[in-house]
């Protein structure tokens, strides 16, 4: 079962992806940064709270990183 903070991850990234649609898929946009740090953050305190975002969350984001 999902917790509230992978439910705000799982949230976040959806909101990323299609943010980064709106602006041509330019991830340099200044609102897709923005959301990306928001997203980043939600995952630093999910792996240090112990309850980590699922694993599908994590490679997801991993991919984009690279």
């Amino acid at each position: 079962m999902m917790n509230s903070l992978q439910r705000k991850i799982e949230t976040m990234r959806f909101i990323m992806i299609t943010t980064a649609e709106k602006h041509s898929n330019d991830l340099l946009h200044p609102e897709v940064i923005r959301v990306s740090r928001e997203l980043d953050q939600l995952i630093v305190q999910a792996m240090k709270s112990g309850s980590s975002p699922s694993n599908l969350a994590v490679a997801e984001r991993a991919s984009y990183v690279s």
